[in-house]
């Protein structure tokens, strides 16, 4: 048999006639015919004949050293084959994987790469961060080597493109999105990080007393959102005045802008006592406002009020029956409506918590009472990204005894899918409650007869997670609002006694994402002051309202503070008293059902009265 050199062109079917597709096939030794006819080619060095199945039969066995290298095009390429015969091979270069033709499609194989590279994780998103640097976090790679990216934002710099925990440094009040990808021959993972920095803030530092002649404060002993930040990073507060007005107290509400100068401010209400608790800016850039309204000199209804950006009426409605129902809660719901938790009157046993679903313009969607034989209310409702809503207040039918926590989850329509009960021997209640950024939840109120501060963090089924009180034992330390901060950790506000032996006075804490103190403030005078809302500011500073006898106009006032993010403050600073005591809670499921009720919507016809509160400033900052 002759023996000869090959350079081989061979199309395996009519199809590969294509220019594009004509492949070289170099075997690179002597190869010796065995065979050769119209179907059959056989490529080996034994003689054997090839198998009649095959269009070309290829010799592999162990040192004969031949190979076949099949055609190699492109998915369009292979997408262009006009009716491909059932089991066509080519290798696709787009892919980098062998494909076959089978039962009307194409199919892959491909091989596997090891090691992969390391799955990347570019760290937890940083965002208002103060100043314009910070370090990066990301993971190292034990599979490949890894690099910065920056994939949005002018003006950033990695300082150490390859290096997992680089410096960044970029532009105040701009935010980055970086990217860090881990690379090796098999392949790249990569997870992206937002930064932003916060805008720098010229007004790092204020303190203002609000008021008249009167008395003008925050609702107590429900403060729930009686502060919010604005969309023009100024703030809403939402109070109580006798000073002005149309009746005995009228609800108040105050416009700040950045500096805390009064934009605008306004008194609503009737002849008798009327009240707000919770204040929320919504979609329209307007605000809506939850309390009650003096029906009469002994009874109220929820009262709530949509207002416009300027505090004009947009709709006012109360919902009630006849005892006392009061609203201490607002949210705008995800379809633009609203949801509010308060508590409905009854003779028989003071009340139940009541949710009422609104839509746009105030109208009934649903209502529902939750509670047992003695008193329930609920002063905190939330909603959470599918639709759902939780409920936080207190409970005396059920628990370990006096008053305790009670958190219930209901869903769109208001019927329980879980419910908890926390407490001990001692009182306990919820004043508020937010939701986490793990989709937990963190409760914030008061525990036992000398009433420590307590804060409780839930998972999202309603477990403990962590849960600790703060005091000294010997005076009242009541906790009256949290916030998840920027950092992950937490803000709280309370009131308590300074070791100066001044009375009540507001007293900040901020904690860790596990709830360990940082640091805590102390601020106030010689009299009573008492903070009912904290909340952050677009730059990461706190802003905290309360009422104060300390400083003012005389009698009751409002007093606001914003300080920095490590709680430098104004003067008006004393040394706080408190400590950090682990606690354990019981934890039982309860078993109320939603009870429907059916008070109707009655419209109110209040007008707004402006109003010309004396400002005074008495503390310096530094």
């Amino acid at each position: 048999m002759k023996k000869v050199n090959l350079i081989f062109l061979i199309a395996l079917t009519a199809t590969f006639f294509l220019p594009s597709l004509l492949q070289v096939l170099h075997f690179g030794k002597d190869l010796g015919w065995a065979s050769c006819s119209a179907q059959n080619i056989g490529i080996n060095s034994t003689g054997v004949a090839p198998n009649t199945s095959a269009l070309l039969d290829l010799d592999a066995s162990p040192g004969n050293d031949k190979g076949l290298l099949i055609p190699r095009i492109t998915s369009i390429e292979r997408d262009a084959i006009a009716s491909p015969p059932t089991g066509l091979i080519i290798y696709n270069i787009t892919t980098n994987c062998i494909n076959y033709y089978k039962n009307s499609a194409w199919w892959e194989l491909c091989g596997t790469c090891t090691p992969n590279p390391t799955t990347a994780n570019a760290g937890a998103d940083q965002l208002n961060v103060a100043g314009t640097s910070t370090t990066l976090a990301a993971n190292t790679p034990t599979n490949g080597t890894g690099t910065w990216s920056i994939i949005s934002g002018t003006g950033g710099t990695v300082t150490t493109p390859g290096s997992p925990t680089s410096g960044f440094t970029g532009t105040a009040g701009t935010s980055y999105t970086l990217r860090w990808t881990i690379t090796n021959a098999c392949g790249s993972s990569f997870d992206d990080v937002v930064i932003s920095f916060a805008t720098p803030d010229p007004n790092p530092c204020i303190v203002k007393t609000f008021g008249g002649p009167g008395f003008d404060a925050l609702a107590f002993s429900w403060e729930v959102g009686n502060i919010i930040t604005t969309s023009d990073n100024g703030y809403a507060i939402a109070g109580i005045t006798d000073s002005w007005g149309a009746g005995l107290y009228d609800i108040w509400i105050i416009k700040l802008d950045a500096t805390g100068a009064i934009a605008w401010q306004k008194t609503y209400g009737g002849a008798n006592y009327d009240q707000s608790f919770s204040i929320i800016q919504t979609s329209d850039g307007g605000y809506a406002v939850a309390g009650y309204y003096g029906t009469s000199s002994t009874n109220a209804d929820i009262w709530v009020l949509k207002l416009d950006a300027s505090g004009n009426v947009t709709w006012q409605k109360t919902y009630g029956g006849a005892d006392n129902d009061y609203a201490y809660s607002i949210i705008q719901t995800i379809d633009g409506g609203y949801a509010v938790a308060g508590m409905y009157g009854f003779t028989t046993n003071n009340g139940d918590a009541w949710v009422l679903k609104l839509d746009a313009s105030g109208n009934i969607t649903w209502q529902k009472t939750f509670g047992g034989v003695f008193t329930e209310n609920a002063t905190t409702i939330v909603q959470t990204s599918a639709g759902d809503y939780v409920i936080a207040g207190k409970t005396g039918t059920f628990g370990a005894g006096n008053w305790d926590l009670w958190v219930l989850k209901l869903d769109g329509t208001g019927t329980v899918l879980w419910q908890n009960v926390y407490g001990t021997a001692d009182p306990e209640q919820s004043i508020t409650m937010i939701k986490t950024s793990d989709g937990g939840y963190v409760l914030n109120g008061r525990i036992g007869g000398l009433r420590y501060f307590l804060l409780v963090k839930l998972d999202g089924s309603g477990n403990i997670v962590w849960q600790k009180k703060y005091g000294d034992g010997a005076t009242d330390f009541v906790g009256e609002s949290i916030i998840q901060t920027n950092d992950g950790g937490y803000a709280s506000v309370g009131y308590g006694v300074s070791t100066a032996g001044q009375s009540y006075n507001y007293v900040v804490n901020k904690l860790d994402g596990s709830g360990n103190l940082i640091w805590q403030k102390d601020f106030g005078g010689a009299a009573v002051d008492v903070p009912t809302s904290i909340v952050e500011t677009a730059s990461g500073k706190l802003a905290i309202v309360g009422t104060t006898t300390s400083y003012g106009a005389g009698g009751y006032d409002i007093l606001f503070l914003k300080i920095a993010s490590d709680g430098t403050g104004p003067s008006c600073t004393n040394t706080p008293a408190l400590s950090l005591t682990p606690i354990t809670l019981i934890v039982a499921s309860t078993a109320t059902t939603g009870v429907n009720t059916s008070v109707s919507a009655v419209n109110t016809s209040v007008t707004p009265i402006s109003t010309s509160a004396t400002v005074t400033t008495p503390c310096t900052c530094p």
